[in-house]
């Protein structure tokens, strides 16, 4: 895989289980060490239900978080702004719901999507709050999506687009578990993949991303 690396931690879902353990556990040790009775003589019942309140509090946010991912170079509580162009209703719509679910998941970044049909005319002031740029490269009849980017490195040479990554069908565009897409490289793309079909596609994408931002910065 290339790009930044991506980790996954995975709790189980046992948010009443923890907490009832916890008790069972806790009450027999306490019986069994006698420390009941020091309880009782040293605790009034509302500090005890406090206390028990404040256990399961804690046992139930540690339990909630079922996905949480870390990917390096990322700014917790940043928004990524994202333009997607295809020529596709169906994957645009398909996008759309992966970036829903992908951000209901996320503790971090969230994605700001923006869908485009195709990439004509496609200018500097629709690029500008951009983050990075989804593109397709086949959508007949309008400029295939490499043509696109061509277009904007001729027409606005000083104009620092934000960065485009290749999502296509076309296979000579995709990175490799090993190195990125030199076809996609020549044609000015930062990388090049598959359509995204998981909130895991997504995560690979900012990995990428971040790799790519991080040399910028050498």
């Amino acid at each position: 895989m290339t790009g930044k690396k991506v980790t996954s931690i995975r709790f189980e879902r046992f948010i009443f289980k923890l907490p009832l353990l916890v008790g069972v556990i806790g009450f027999i040790k306490l019986e069994f060490l006698g420390i009941l009775v020091y309880i009782d003589e040293h605790f009034c019942e509302e500090q005890l239900m406090f206390y028990i309140f404040f256990a399961f509090f804690f046992s139930f946010m540690l339990c909630a978080s079922e996905n949480v991912e870390v990917i390096e170079g990322i700014t917790h509580g940043e928004t990524l702004h994202v333009l997607c162009i295809d020529d596709s209703t169906v994957i645009l719509k398909m996008t759309r719901r992966i970036v829903e679910t992908y951000n209901a998941q996320n503790l971090y970044a969230q994605i700001e999507l923006t869908t485009r049909s195709h990439g004509d005319n496609l200018n500097p002031g629709e690029l500008a709050t951009q983050h990075m740029v989804w593109c397709d490269i086949q959508m007949s009849p309008y400029l295939r999506g490499d043509v696109v980017l061509a277009n904007l490195k001729i027409q606005h040479p000083d104009f620092e687009h934000p960065p485009f990554i290749a999502v296509t069908g076309e296979k000579e565009f995709h990175d490799s578990d090993e190195e990125l897409s030199q076809h996609a490289r020549d044609c000015h793309f930062i990388a090049g993949r598959d359509k995204i079909k998981t909130p895991d596609d997504i995560r690979v994408v900012l990995g990428v991303y971040y790799s790519w931002l991080e040399k910028q910065k050498e």
